[in-house]
């Protein structure tokens, strides 16, 4: 168990029920349920991010979940390789406190924080107000994220790809796919454009801008090699896009026009500007600098020092996005999942990986493929997907999982999928379009707790119901395949 000295509250693992459960005043809350029954498995609560972590003795991984969320299956693995039977577990809340938290970009209407935690991998959220922490989406290697205030979008790049994610239904979908590495996003929403750097350091580098409404592409500069783009920043007040190049200091038009050179800038690592001055970090130094760009002062100034290593800057100030919102801003528009503003001003809705717009042009389902396809399930978002064995075309079934899938089957004399449910050991069919739903088995055979040998192999006849252990004293099972006509 381990308790929150701040509420009173304590948590604890129930190795019957295979849960961490919360008790407060009496009352148990469930945090998480599908944790192996082991003797090796250890709790730890951080009351600064209010997550949980877990050892998984049976699986030998460590993970996390944030114990507010109302998503019982938004949890991560955060180590699995090279350890055995994890039994103890820690957390010193204070020393992870700011540390692998990578660029930053703001809502002031709303005063939250989005960040990208290096450590976990994870977009976040942090609600300035509450005091609390929210995961937004599960990443791979970011190298730019950038808030659009009027249709409370988020966006990042990563690994030839721009994708977004809307806030109010944390659905996510690729933007653009392209050919050379993005970087460095930065937004104008007033007039639903998105820039950033393409190329990597040394070699051709770009600057594109995009239509959010249209989805037009533009070069607006081009530098050949060895070019060094640090980072851009568009200035709304001066309508104007700011760029650093190795020590170089210019802006130009939104179109790339009208340059302006400033006197150069040293070590620049990230840079905004704010109300008519220059401000950014340095590679080499902990501290921020500033500048004022009416006369393009030759002075540098110290705004303040030993911050520590500066790994974003942003800009908070309820000014800045005080202006009319968008038609996303309100109830999402209207869409079951992702909302941008369309060509007329009108909410347009979008899908998630595997979905597709429907009719109605606000809800989101799919239409399964009925032949030549992989089953791919999703535990950490609860999805089921159909993959073409011809073109690779995604499909996600519109199935109701309700919880974490871990492995899945297509039976293809009755069309029904199967699959697994690793909460709590049962197994579930119904059709690809989702329909009659049911619950075919669960499990009531678990590996002994404490023991070595915690696998076991079983076989179930669905139309009965009938089952019966074929295999115990197993160590972990990870896969399973049969060859029928051998018996």
């Amino acid at each position: 168990m381990d308790v929150n000295v701040a509420d009173g509250s304590i948590y604890f693992f129930d190795i019957i029920s295979q849960c961490i459960n919360r008790l407060d005043s009496g009352n148990i809350e469930n945090v998480h349920c599908g944790i192996s029954s082991s003797a090796f498995t250890s709790i730890a609560y951080d009351w600064v991010s209010e997550n949980m972590y877990w050892t998984d003795g049976l699986f030998n991984w460590i993970a996390v979940q944030p114990v507010n969320t109302t998503d019982r299956s938004m949890y991560r693995v955060i180590i699995q390789d090279d350890i055995e039977k994890p039994s103890a577990l820690a957390v010193d809340s204070t020393a992870g406190v700011g540390q692998d938290c990578q660029f930053l970009t703001v809502d002031t209407s709303n005063k939250l924080i989005y960040y990208v935690d290096a450590a976990s991998n994870f977009i976040k959220e942090y609600d300035m107000a509450a005091n609390k922490n929210r995961q937004i989406a599960a990443v791979d290697t970011v190298s730019g994220i950038v808030f659009d205030w009027k249709d409370r979008n988020l966006y990042w790049s990563s690994r030839g790809k721009v994708k977004y994610a809307t806030i109010a239904t944390l659905a996510a979908r690729e933007l653009v796919e392209v050919s050379s590495p993005p970087s460095h996003l930065t937004i104008d929403s007033h007039s639903r454009t998105l820039f950033w750097v393409e190329g990597t350091s040394g070699y051709d580098m770009s600057i594109i801008s995009m239509s959010l409404v249209s989805k037009e592409k533009t070069t607006i500069l081009k530098q050949v090699a060895p070019a060094f783009i640090k980072d851009i920043f568009f200035d709304t007040s001066s309508d104007r896009l700011y760029i650093v190049q190795s020590d170089k200091f210019t802006s130009v038009a939104r179109n790339g026009s009208d340059i302006q050179f400033f006197n150069d800038l040293q070590y620049v690592d990230k840079l905004i500007i704010y109300k008519r001055y220059a401000i950014w970090s340095t590679s080499t130094h902990s501290e921020l600098y500033y500048k004022g760009l009416q006369r393009d002062s030759l002075q540098t100034s110290t705004l303040t020092s030993d911050l520590g290593v500066i790994t974003g800057l942003a800009i908070f100030d309820e000014a800045l996005q005080r202006q009319s919102k968008g038609p996303c801003s309100k109830l999402n528009g209207g869409c079951e999942q992702l909302c941008m503003t369309g060509i007329l001003g009108d909410a347009v809705c979008e899908c998630s990986y595997g979905l597709t717009l429907q009719s109605d042009g606000k809800t989101c389902s799919s239409v399964p493929q009925s032949s030549n396809f992989l089953l791919v399930t999703d535990l950490n978002h609860g999805n089921v997907f159909q993959v073409s064995t011809l073109d690779a075309q995604i499909t996600a079934l519109d199935i109701n999982t309700g919880g974490r899938p871990v492995d899945a089957l297509f039976d293809p004399k009755t069309s029904f999928v199967i699959w697994s449910e690793i909460n709590d050991g049962s197994i579930f069919k119904s059709t690809l379009k989702g329909r009659n739903l049911e619950v075919v088995f669960t499990a009531t055979v678990q590996g002994e707790a404490g023991t070595t040998s915690p696998g076991s192999v079983g076989v179930l006849k669905p139309s009965s119901r009938f089952y019966k252990i074929l295999v115990n004293d197993l160590s972990i099972v990870y896969g399973l395949a049969i060859y029928p006509s051998k018996g």
